[in-house]
C-alpha cells in the first residue's frame, strides 16, 4: 500500500511538498550551517543552533534529496522548456497532463540514450538535438 506524505518544512523559507517515495520516519543526519545574522528567518533557526556555527541535525530524507538533487530537477526542467511537446492552447483539462507525461517519457528516454551512447553531459544542446533527430528518423 502506498501512502502520500504531505509535509511543511522550515528551511530558509517554508517548503511545502508531497511525495510517495518516502515515509514519515525516513531521516538522515546532516551537518548544517547556521544562517547568517542578516537572514530573515534567523529568529526561527537561532534557538536550534544556539552559539554553534555547525550542528548535526536530523533531516527528513525528502528534504535531504530535494536539497542535494535540485540541480538534476533544474536540468530536466530546462530540457522540458527548450524541447517540449506542450501546445499553448489546451481547452480540455486532460491534455496538459498528457503532454507533460509525454515530455517526462521523452526526457527519461533521453537519459537512457545518453548512457547507451557514452555521453556524459545531460545539458549539452548538441547531444539533445542528436537524440531528437535519432528519434525522429
Amino acid at each position: 500500500m502506498r501512502y502520500a506524505l504531505i509535509f511543511c518544512w522550515q528551511n530558509n523559507n517554508a517548503v511545502i511538498g508531497i511525495t510517495t517515495a518516502f515515509k514519515v520516519d525516513d531521516y538522515i543526519i546532516r551537518i548544517k550551517k547556521r544562517l547568517k545574522a542578516i537572514s530573515i528567518n534567523i529568529d526561527i533557526t537561532r534557538p536550534v543552533f544556539g552559539d554553534l556555527y555547525r550542528k548535526a541535525l536530523l533531516i527528513p530524507k525528502t528534504i535531504n534529496n530535494y536539497n542535494y538533487y535540485i540541480g538534476n530537477i533544474n536540468v530536466i526542467n530546462y530540457l522540458y522548456s527548450t524541447f517540449t511537446v506542450i501546445r499553448p492552447s489546451n481547452y480540455r483539462t486532460w491534455r496538459p497532463k498528457l503532454w507533460y507525461l509525454i515530455d517526462i517519457y521523452k526526457e527519461n528516454a533521453y537519459k537512457v540514450w545518453l548512457k547507451a551512447h557514452g555521453f556524459s553531459s545531460i545539458t549539452d544542446h548538441n547531444t539533445h538535438r542528436k537524440y531528437l533527430n535519432a528519434v525522429a528518423e
